[in-house]
């Protein structure tokens, strides 16, 4: 579990790229500014959380993780659902859901409009 929120972290960190933070506080700066700041990183990480949980069956709790990111990011990721680390959501409304599985960074965000 550490590893893919380590991951995670660093690829939300990476997204955001906030550079005044990292001239002054350097990389731990952005990373912390990220996950402060993101509310999809932040659904990421309770998505981690949540898995973790259901792993140790913890009862109720993964749940109620799931309800807290569908009501803080629009964000739903589903229990039979597997990602890799590296998930970066660059918005919310996002559903994950089902028989689903990924290796590494999944990245979900709105394609282009085509011309």
């Amino acid at each position: 579990m550490f590893e893919n929120v380590s991951e995670d972290i660093r690829v939300g960190a990476a997204w955001h790229n906030i550079e005044f933070v990292r001239r002054y506080f350097g990389e731990t700066g952005v990373r912390t500014t990220a996950v402060i700041m993101s509310p999809t990183l932040q659904a990421v990480l309770i998505y981690r959380f949540q898995v973790w949980l259901r792993k140790n069956r913890v009862p109720v709790l993964p749940s109620l993780c799931r309800r807290l990111t569908m009501l803080t990011c629009a964000v739903a990721i589903g229990d039979r659902t597997i990602i890799g680390p590296g998930l970066l959501m660059a918005h919310g409304n996002v559903i994950i859901d089902g028989d689903t599985s990924s290796d590494r960074s999944v990245r979900s965000h709105p394609s282009s409009p085509s011309a």
